[in-house]
């Protein structure tokens, strides 16, 4: 966006003007003359004197002049960019911000040059010397002559100079070509008539004033104690306003006969090897003061203890608890916000559910990782190492990015608030569910009724919640997508959500599941997700730290939604976690502010799991929902005719002891069954 303004500002100032301007132009380059003379640094035409007989420094200064700022500091650019560098995204903002400036300055004082000032006695080197490439040459028929102030050739150069010097930290020898460099543009545009020593000086003070205005939105790559990303302090900031806990996690059901020491031993072995991969597992947020914003910083020793703990859910006669007690205990621990004297993570090890089994219950925050993605920062410690998430939108070049992100904008602008809020209680009161579905069964009805998987996924959602709290209208829910970074060439790292209304009026499945179907190609186009990360994972990042908690206090929960539904691709095959055999995994969301459902579905190896988080004063309980998305699914699959095409043509044997039998529970699985 910074580079588009940057064209557009500089076209506009380029053509505009005429006689006008160029009068008001030399005047101001007189008045720069005479300021020098009364300071006595007036060296501009002493210098140019030296240069001019001196042919061949002449035509050296003249090239240098034309190109040498060009070529390294777009040489720069480049290489950062094609080697992957943390470093590109830092120095491409200061650099377009630094031209953004530069330029603005020409619009508001045109100054020209000492070349163009009659009777001075300067002598153009660079016209004289027919440069290419230069002045009068065609490749510089549009450039604006009248803008002497600042010297972008000296920012530029100290840009360079300020970029490298950061990279190199610490090595003296590249301070000092660093400084020649600086020196000698500054000697050079002197030289050659093109710029006055004022010029200079506005050129570093421009320098300075980008990587001041940089300071307040963004760290360097190299800083000990960044500040979190503006999307990441978002969440932190809801999370401190209303007290409702933002840590995302996933309940990872294992085949293991080890007891919960033994298999704690084994992950912490995991963790020990694989910590060097997971930074923001050791670092804590220090939060700061009400106008300072929150940062990383390490932690220090890991508390193992406290990170890695162990819980055994057998009852008091020492029979295993069920599925119902595993799903009260992740309950229990949506209830209560992490503490941030630590880094932000748990992983539980937990036993005494079901025979035969090990859990691992991870609660990341989400500052940690972003949205669903949490689960598979944990997968970093399977054995074999999965491959990186699918996205669900594409990488889009530079300029396909800002007409997405300017449409998406606009979007966002139009879809207005939620038209109803459903209730919603303390932030203290949570509510899990979980059941699973084989991916075969969606794929299947995708195929049958012409839609996408999401599609049916999302009906489902919708269906459950009209089966266990009867609704009517629609469900404005969050849809987190995921998408290419543009500096990150791994899939799926950065989340963006879109929002939908859900269809709960039709009483028929079908009918809805056509319904959602028509209305989510908004979630394909990618200009709606690709408009709220930038005003959120961008924009606010201008914002002083009050005014972005102002904003996630507003923004995010029941204003604009009601409920979530992330929907995520997980990999297929056998993997282990800590030499257990990883069966089951299903995703836990946490609730937003005064939106008090969340449904999180993920495929791993063959089936969708499905994790429900609910507020209990919503209604509904999460179990009951999680179950009656099997349902739905069970009728959708019914009234396609396609023979195998129902989940309950697989035996619970085949799916675990958590596969749900939900004619048991009292959920309706056709509409006629009370």
């Amino acid at each position: 966006m910074l580079y588009l303004a940057v064209v557009v500002l500089y076209a506009g100032i380029s053509r505009g003007g005429g006689p006008f301007r160029e009068g008001l132009a030399l005047s101001h380059g007189r008045d720069l003359l005479d300021l020098e003379r009364f300071l006595h640094i007036d060296v501009e035409r002493t210098l140019n004197a030296w240069l001019v007989p001196r042919d061949a420094l002449s035509v050296l200064a003249n090239y240098d002049y034309a190109f040498t700022y060009v070529v390294t500091s777009f040489g720069l650019l480049a290489l950062l960019y094609f080697r992957g560098s943390p470093w590109y995204r830092w120095a491409r903002s200061s650099f377009a911000l630094i031209n953004l400036i530069g330029i603005s300055i020409f619009a508001i004082y045109p100054a020209a040059p000492p070349r163009l000032l009659p009777g001075q006695g300067y002598v153009d080197t660079v016209t004289v010397g027919g440069t290419f490439g230069s002045w009068g040459s065609p490749l510089t028929a549009d450039a604006n002559h009248l803008a002497a102030m600042p010297s972008l050739h000296v920012a530029w150069a100290l840009w360079v100079s300020v970029v490298v010097s950061s990279i190199f930290a610490g090595r003296w020898w590249v301070k000092a070509l660093c400084a020649l460099l600086v020196a000698n543009t500054t000697f050079v545009i002197m030289a050659t008539a093109n710029h006055y020593l004022l010029d200079a000086v506005g050129g570093a003070l421009v320098v300075l004033a980008s990587f001041g205005l940089m300071a307040l939105v963004t760290d360097k790559p190299n800083t000990r104690r960044p500040r979190l990303a503006p999307a990441d302090a978002f969440f932190l900031h809801a999370e401190t306003v209303t007290g409702d806990a933002q840590h995302v996690g996933g309940v990872i059901v294992m085949h293991d006969e080890r007891g919960g020491a033994a298999f704690r031993a084994a992950l912490l072995s995991r963790f020990r090897a694989n910590l060097d991969r997971m930074p923001r597992f050791r670092h804590r947020v220090a939060e700061g003061s009400f106008w300072r914003r929150p940062r990383w910083e390490p932690a220090g020793e890991i508390d193992w203890d406290w990170h890695l703990p162990v819980k055994d859910l057998s009852g008091a006669d020492g029979q295993p608890g069920g599925p119902a007690a595993l799903e009260a205990f992740v309950a229990d621990l949506q209830r209560t916000p992490l503490p941030r004297d630590r880094p932000l993570w748990r992983f539980y090890t937990v036993t005494g559910a079901v025979p035969g089994e090990v859990v691992v219950v991870l609660t990341v925050h989400h500052v940690v990782s972003d949205g669903m993605a949490t689960i598979f920062t944990a997968t970093r410690l399977f054995e074999p190492l999965p491959d990186p998430a699918g996205a669900d939108l594409p990488r889009l070049g530079l300029f396909k990015r800002i007409g997405a992100v300017l449409t998406g904008v606009a979007q966002l602008a139009g879809d207005g608030v939620a038209k109803r809020r459903l209730p919603s209680g303390s932030p203290r009161d949570r509510d899990y569910g979980m059941s699973r579905v084989p991916t075969s069964v969606a794929r299947e009805l995708a195929k049958a009724y012409g839609v996408h998987v999401s599609d049916v996924l999302l009906s489902a959602s919708a269906g459950a919640l009209k089966r266990v709290l009867p609704m009517s209208g629609d469900l404005r829910v969050s849809v987190p997508l995921t998408m290419r970074s543009p500096t990150d060439q791994s899939a799926g790292n950065v989340t963006a959500a879109v929002l939908m209304d859900l269809p709960l009026g039709p009483d028929d499945e079908v009918d809805r599941l056509r319904e959602t179907a028509r209305r989510s190609g908004r979630l394909r186009s990618g200009t709606r997700a690709m408009g709220g990360r930038f005003i959120i994972g961008t924009a606010t990042g201008a914002l002083p730290a009050p005014a972005q908690r102002w904003f996630a206090r507003v923004v995010y929960g029941k204003r604009f939604f009601e409920a979530i539904v992330s929907n995520m691709v997980g990999p297929t095959g056998a993997y282990r976690l800590a030499g257990g055999d990883v069966h089951w995994v299903h995703p836990v969301v946490p609730l937003a502010p005064g939106a008090p459902l969340a449904v999180g579905i993920i495929g791993w190896d063959q089936c969708l799991d499905i994790g429900i988080s609910a507020d209990p004063a919503l209604g509904a309980d999460a179990h009951r929902v999680a179950i009656a998305m099997v349902a739905v699914i069970d009728e959708l699959s019914q009234r396609t005719g396609a023979a195998g095409a129902r989940p309950r043509t697989r035996s619970s044997e085949e799916f675990g002891p958590f596969w749900p039998v939900f004619r048991d529970e009292g959920i309706p699985v056709r509409k006629d069954v009370s």
